[in-house]
């Protein structure tokens, strides 16, 4: 019984370590594709906002 309990213990203490690992990994991830995305949405809100501009200069 304890034996079984060691060994649970162990493989838990052996796990973790990469759970943490991955869980890092996949939160970085994330932030990486969201910072992407909110780059991309600025870059466009930008261009759209030049263009829109230039038409109602060219319209005045």
């Amino acid at each position: 019984m304890v034996m079984t309990y060691l060994i649970i213990v162990f493989v838990l203490a052996m796990a973790v370590p990469t759970l943490l690992l991955l869980v890092g990994r996949l939160i970085a991830g994330v932030a990486w594709v969201v910072a992407g995305l909110g780059h991309l949405v600025a870059a466009s809100l930008f261009a759209l906002a030049a263009h829109l501009d230039r038409h109602h200069q060219t319209h005045r």
